[in-house]
């Protein structure tokens, strides 16, 4: 009877543990002793919303009205949920300032505010939009945004909704007419 409850043990107790090791070399995560297979899926979940930091370029087409034409838009998504984003089209308006979140797998979702003012500098209202989109690879994601332009007082003047296709900025090296240069002493 005895050696019957010690195989069960040992069977259960390999139950836990191999899968624990398997989710541990995966993640590549340490695995203290308080947390445990917490800390591995906090792990795994910390690196896939970090797959959207970054800076992204952004081909932003309107669904309405009809022909209205497409533009491009900067994104900077930064660790911790915080977000900027320009708009040559609008250049009065500045930054547009926001916030994301990793909604799991490889689906992120984020909203941002702006404020918009005419060439005199006075205050025409706000301007907020609301982003789902799915990274497609590492260096594209697409999605779908719904906009808002509200008056000074609030008031909704006009929504509209539109795709995006976004490409990962990267980094480039010098081109070769700066390679005999140095920087001042």
């Amino acid at each position: 009877m005895t050696v019957r409850k010690i195989a069960l043990f040992l069977l259960i107790a390999a139950g836990v543990a191999i899968p624990v090791t398997v989710l541990r070399a995966q993640s590549g995560a340490e695995v203290n002793a308080q947390g445990g297979i917490l800390d591995v899926l906090e792990g795994i979940k910390r690196r896939q919303a970090e797959q959207l930091e970054g800076t992204w370029i952004t081909e932003i087409v309107p669904q309405s009205p009809p022909g209205a034409r497409p533009f491009r838009t900067y994104r900077t998504f930064a660790r911790g949920g915080v977000l900027f984003i320009s708009d040559r089209n609008r250049p009065l308006d500045g930054l547009q300032h926001g916030v994301w979140v990793h909604q799991g797998g490889n689906d992120y979702s984020w909203s941002v505010v702006q404020d918009r003012f005419d060439a005199q500098g006075n205050f025409l209202g706000t301007f907020t939009s609301r982003v789902n989109v799915t990274l497609i690879d590492r260096d594209t994601m697409v999605g779908m945004a719904s906009v808002e332009y509200r008056d000074a007082d609030g008031n909704l003047t006009l929504a509209r909704c539109a795709t995006t296709r976004s490409e990962r900025f990267k980094l480039t090296t010098l081109p070769l007419q700066c390679a005999g240069v140095a920087p001042p002493q």
